[in-house]
């Protein structure tokens, strides 16, 4: 008889509207083991794997947990602890679509355990170009990679939520066969949930039924794991005997719990560069913002010396005067306002769709799982490159605008001199005396406070749960809306304070 690695003892779950769907469920699973689990619709199965890898959400949603589990010198009250215990393999794979194959596995690594990433990966590796991104691999060879991804995290065994779903029945066959290679070359035992379950039937060590009248997992006696009809006669009637025994001879042995997630320069990085092309420096929000601030100095410029009343009468008096105000309104107030509004309403769009995305693709639940800390790597990275391009948009945005109000303004007068132009229109702008121009810790401010917002509010909405295309479509709207208002807010309360 082997060697028991862990014990899941009296495990009790209830989902968040009471329904049970365990309790008090107990079974040993052992080293180099294949568990399948299978079951109605609805009965659970997910739950319980999403349970010991750490990515149910039991808090928040209000699931009520009890049990333990146990290993050598260690006891987990599963009621206190949501602990990530097991790799979690995810019915649609949640690899990380802005890494390549390659990285999503080294990024996995470096936030694991190295004392169990010791699996030749060559025979799963053989026919995928590790350098592409996953968006171009099949379907078989993205389970592959989320398999050697949960393997090189260093997981002492693994979880398989569906892992067949979608392929077809050639398919299916390869990937029990690889599941079977992994196991026996790394030794972790594995759990498998799915619902169609008969291909896994010939390399599984041991077969459970959950079965929803009795809140049991019914183990299946060896001799009938490979009796298809036995089986599915067994599902109909919902079996209620032949629980999964406890052994006598447990001897658990240590499992390596997974630590605080570390901060890696390397991965925080290379999310920051992402990031930075994205929200500052990709062409079309160059482009964009470019426009704003042609067409910012020109508007302002043409409406105030074509439209001023008694302009025929006035200009000589007011001329200069007007020009100085011109340029103070765009510095100070006009070229902060349009730049931090337009960046509400594109970059809060892009990062509420980016992390919904995220969300919903359970790429966020694989980051949690892979103990990667995501709200550093993401989070902080999203508010940083915001407030970064925030100052910089405003400075681009205000030379365009003063360059465009100086051709517009020449236009309008082309018997005056640029230079006339220059001297006037900076006149309440720059300093004589200091070296930065006037107000500029009023600018600063302002645009870092939007650029704060922007990205705060963003996150928010975009961590929100997603469990449709509609959720996303709301996070996005909610993110342009909430992001447009707090910048009006801002901009309006500094300007009540300059004045």
């Amino acid at each position: 008889m082997s060697t028991p690695c862990f014990r899941i003892k009296e495990l009790t779950i209830k989902t968040p509207n009471n329904k049970c769907i365990l309790s008090k469920a107990s079974i040993d699973v052992n080293y180099g083991e294949i568990i399948l689990l299978i079951g109605p619709s609805g009965s659970g199965k997910t739950s319980i794997i999403k349970l010991l890898s750490g990515i149910l959400d039991v808090s928040q949603d209000k699931w009520h947990i009890d049990g333990s589990f146990e290993s050598e010198n260690n006891h987990i009250d599963l009621s206190k602890s949501n602990t990530i215990l097991g790799g979690y393999i995810f019915q649609k794979f949640a690899l990380f679509d802005d890494l390549s194959l390659e990285q999503n596995i080294l990024i996995a690594k470096d936030h694991g355990k190295h004392e169990y990433a010791t699996f030749d990966l060559s025979e799963l590796t053989k026919d995928i170009n590790l350098k592409q991104k996953a968006q171009l691999c099949s379907e078989g060879q993205k389970q592959r990679v989320s398999i050697i991804r949960a393997i090189q995290s260093g997981f002492p065994f693994l979880l398989f939520d569906e892992p067949n779903s979608g392929l077809d029945i050639n398919l299916s066959k390869q990937l029990a066969v690889s599941i079977k290679h992994v196991v026996n070359q790394t030794n972790c035992p594995a759990i498998i949930v799915a619902h169609h379950y008969e291909t896994f039937l010939s390399v599984c060590d041991r077969l459970l039924i959950l079965d929803p009248k009795s809140q049991n997992m019914i183990e299946i006696p060896e001799k009938e794991i490979t009796d298809i009809n036995k089986i599915e006669e067994l599902l109909i009637k919902k079996p209620v005997e032949h629980p999964s025994p406890l052994r006598t001879d447990i001897k658990p042995i240590k499992i390596l719990k997974k630590s605080k997630p570390k901060i890696k320069l390397k991965w925080f990085s290379i999310y920051f560069y992402q990031y930075m092309f994205d929200l500052v420096f990709s062409p079309t929000v160059l482009i964009y913002m470019a426009i704003s601030g042609i067409l910012s100095g020109f508007i302002s410029t043409w409406f105030l010396f074509q439209h001023f009343p008694y302009r025929e009468f006035l200009s000589p008096i007011i001329h200069e005067s007007s020009l100085q105000k011109l340029g103070f309104v765009q510095f100070r107030i006009l070229v902060p306002l349009v730049t931090s509004l337009l960046l509400a309403s594109r970059n809060s769009a892009i990062i509420s769709a980016d992390i919904g995305h995220r969300v919903y693709s359970e790429q966020i639940s694989a980051m949690n799982n892979l103990s990667i800390p995501y709200h550093v790597y993401i989070s902080l990275n999203i508010v940083l490159t915001m407030i970064i391009g925030s100052i910089a948009f405003f400075f681009l945005n205000f030379l365009l605008c003063a360059v465009s109000s100086m051709y517009t303004w020449s236009y309008i007068y082309p018997q005056e001199s640029i230079t006339l132009w220059k001297k006037v229109y900076y006149n309440q702008i720059l300093s004589t005396v200091h070296m930065l121009p006037y107000g500029i810790s009023w600018i600063f401010s302002k645009m870092i406070i939007s650029g704060f917002f922007i990205g705060l509010f963003s996150i928010i909405l975009g961590f929100r749960k997603k469990e449709s295309v509609l959720d996303l479509n709301s996070g996005i709207a909610w993110s342009i809306v909430t992001t447009t208002i707090s910048v009006l807010l801002v901009h309006s309360l500094f300007a009540l304070m300059e004045i």
